[in-house]
């Protein structure tokens, strides 16, 4: 399960940068940043409360 968080929490930051990187000169796709933000938050969330 441990490993199942953390890679929620890559995949999400990934997403975040993949999304920003994308978009350069504008600004990044505000879904792009809320599915990364909801992923990241997810693994956060399993490592903190759950696997405590």
């Amino acid at each position: 399960m441990y490993y199942i968080a953390k890679s929620l929490e890559l995949l999400g930051l990934f997403l975040i940068f993949f999304g920003f990187i994308r978009n350069l000169p504008d600004l990044m796709n505000p879904y792009d940043f809320i599915y990364g933000l909801v992923l990241f938050i997810t693994g956060w969330i399993i490592e903190k409360y759950i696997l405590k």
